[in-house]
Order: structure tokens, then sequence, then C-alpha cells
């Protein structure tokens, strides 16, 4: 059993191509059940993304030092309604 270094692949079908070896001094993983040369099938990966940042309405909003994540906005809130009397529990 051959094993793809690029991507992983493993599979009892995949063997080194000697004939392409021959030809070209490459080597090269070939499907034998399929007769194609194997092409690796890799996932690009994504970029982190920088959290959305948002300012709370019921804060100052002149203030910017207030910025915080989605995650943080959705504890925050709850201080503004107990603040307001509301309980939060």
């Amino acid at each position: 059993m051959t094993k793809c270094k690029k991507c992983g692949a493993d599979s009892p079908d995949l063997r080194w191509d000697k004939e392409h070896h021959e030809q070209t001094g490459k080597w090269r993983l070939f499907n034998q059940s399929l007769n194609i040369p194997h092409e690796c099938k890799i996932k690009e990966k994504e970029e982190p993304k920088e959290p959305k940042m948002i300012v709370c309405r019921l804060c100052d909003p002149q203030d910017d030092k207030k910025k915080m994540t989605v995650e943080q906005y959705q504890i925050h809130k709850y201080s503004h309604l107990e603040f307001q009397g509301y309980r939060a529990d």
C-alpha cells in the first residue's frame, strides 16, 4: 500500500509509476483501478479572520476604547439589564 506525501491519500490501488519515471526521471503515483495518475486534492487553509468589533449602544458611543467582540457583547449587555432593574437570571 502506497501513501501520497502531499495529501495523505492511502489506497491499495496507488502504485509508483515506474514507466513514467523511466521516461521523465520523475516519480508519480498511479491509480491502477482507474488507470489514471493520482491527483492530490489539498484543501486550502483559510486565513484567520479578525473578529468583528462592535460598540455597545447603551454605553458612551463616543468612547472607541469600549469596542468588543460579539461574544463579549453577549455577556456585557446583561450588565445594562441589571442596572435598569431587570434580573439576568
